[in-house]
């Protein structure tokens, strides 16, 4: 667990409401497949821990963390940093 805290800067307005939601329910249904696919290029070095996939029996993509991680944003500039972090 040595990749946290991890910052990225997201600025796509589709990808920053997804996490913004998924900051604060810990799990959310992703609206669309290509950001789901926008989601997933751009947490690839920390996809092992945080689950993004679909559910088999309605076909839709969700992204959820587990609870040992917390996800936190700051607004700069035109998008948003998030930052990934370790509870413990």
């Amino acid at each position: 667990m040595g990749l946290y805290p991890y910052k990225i800067r997201i600025n796509d307005p589709d990808l920053v409401g997804v996490l913004k939601l998924v900051s604060s329910r810990r799990a959310v249904r992703i609206p669309n497949i290509k950001t789901a696919q926008r989601a997933g290029i751009k947490l690839k070095p920390i996809r092992r821990d945080i689950f993004i996939g679909t559910d088999n029996r309605y076909y839709k993509s969700f992204i959820g963390l587990p609870p040992e991680i917390d996800l936190d944003f700051i607004k700069k500039g035109k998008g948003y940093d998030f930052i990934f972090k370790n509870i413990f």
